[in-house]
């Protein structure tokens, strides 16, 4: 599954003129918690190699940029060593992006 299924195209485009995904406009609001988030502390390796942090944590890099979001930071670079962060469940993850990929094909199959 794509996690950009989720997103609106931004107005930005890359030297190919392809639409960048905004994904401030995943609807996170159809995020919801069942599970208590794993709170971390963030070291600088974690900072420099955030994928593999998030591999450790779920199996699965795809998850970054929903677990930066969901602690309202804007990029991993933003945060300094010791900034706590709190990972959701992968359960609550998966179910999120079940729910939202299923919108999507909706939407799809209705436009077809």
């Amino acid at each position: 599954m794509n996690r950009y299924n989720t997103c609106h195209k931004s107005i930005h485009k890359d030297e190919f003129g392809n639409h960048y995904f905004d994904i401030f406009t995943l609807p996170l609001e159809n995020l919801k918690i069942t599970n208590v988030p794993q709170e971390y502390i963030l070291t600088e390796n974690d900072i420099v190699r955030f994928d593999l942090l998030i591999y450790r944590v779920y199996g699965n890099c795809s998850y970054d940029e929903l677990v930066l979001y969901y602690n309202k930071i804007g990029s991993i670079y933003d945060v300094t060593p010791g900034t706590k962060i709190y990972f959701p469940s992968k359960t609550d993850l998966d179910n999120f992006y079940n729910r939202n990929f299923k919108w999507i094909l909706m939407k799809l199959i209705y436009w077809i």
